[in-house]
């Protein structure tokens, strides 16, 4: 099956434009940096996410970075990232990624 040309859109500008669409790592050696991982490594799509906080516990920053195939890099989080930035740590706590597939 070929990837649609949205995909294939949105996956080469990820490439080309990583900073535009939160794609990148923060210092895991931060005290108020946060990390977690989600994925399916037995197929290799793997998402690292992290997320900086302020003394208020406002998120001041989001960084994904996403490991695996182009269907998986191009789905990666990019709104959800932006959703999160200057949210309070606890605000964005009921946040839940929802993925829907055109598959009934």
């Amino acid at each position: 099956m070929a990837y649609s040309k949205k995909v294939i859109e949105k996956f080469e500008n990820t490439l080309k434009n990583p900073s535009a669409f939160n794609v990148g790592r923060l210092d895991p050696k931060k005290k108020n940096v946060g990390t977690g991982m989600v994925g399916a490594p037995a197929c290799g799509d793997v998402m690292r996410l992290q997320i900086e906080v302020n003394e208020k516990n406002v998120i001041t920053d989001c960084k994904f970075k996403t490991y695996g195939c182009g269907s998986a890099i191009a789905s990666s989080p990019t709104p959800f990232v932006r959703r999160v930035e200057r949210r309070s740590s606890r605000a964005s706590t009921p946040i839940r990624m929802v993925f829907t597939s055109s598959r009934q």
